[in-house]
């Protein structure tokens, strides 16, 4: 984790002198650069070296803990994955920021960021991704009304999850 905060600058820089003017990141809930947590401080550090860039807009997703299928295998994280779904609803009042969600829907918040004319830094939560993901999809399905297939082009952009085993896959 530390690497990409030491390499993401120059990597990034590159983009910009190509004229990239909006840049969409999704770090996670808690990140903050003097935080004592490694995880946390490193997301933070990353984000401050984005902000200095100085993008037109600069779109920060603070995901809770995120859903779906992974091909790394982090036992004590597949726990967490496993009760979240039921803990989300009990998180309620300022709790809700903290809830998982899948991965899906934050791509798809992410894609909405991207297409967003808005300028400056934002930093999104919990409730402003569903929303983002919900209007994204919507978009996309309005889009392909007029093109029956057997599926949207928002199942297109985003595959579906299979929870197969990281081993399994080739």
């Amino acid at each position: 984790m530390q690497q990409v905060s030491r390499y993401i600058s120059p990597r990034i820089l590159n983009l910009t002198l190509s004229g990239v003017q909006r840049f969409v990141i999704c770090s996670a809930k808690g990140a903050d650069a003097h935080s004592s947590i490694f995880y946390s401080r490193t997301k933070g550090q990353a984000e401050q070296e984005l902000e200095q860039i100085g993008f037109s807009a600069l779109h920060i997703m603070h995901p809770g803990v995120l859903l779906g299928a992974r091909e790394e295998s982090r036992p004590l994280e597949a726990i967490v994955r496993k009760v979240s779904p039921t803990l989300n609803h009990i998180m309620v009042g300022p709790l809700r920021q903290y809830r998982a969600i899948l991965a899906d829907h934050v791509a798809l918040a992410m894609i909405f960021a991207a297409k967003s004319d808005t300028t400056g830094v934002h930093r999104y939560v919990y409730d402003d991704m569903e929303r983002m993901a919900a209007e994204e999809k919507e978009a996309v399905t309005q889009q392909t009304q007029a093109q029956p297939t057997s599926e949207t082009a928002a199942d297109r952009a985003v595959p579906a999850y299979t929870e197969e085993p990281a081993s399994q896959k080739s």
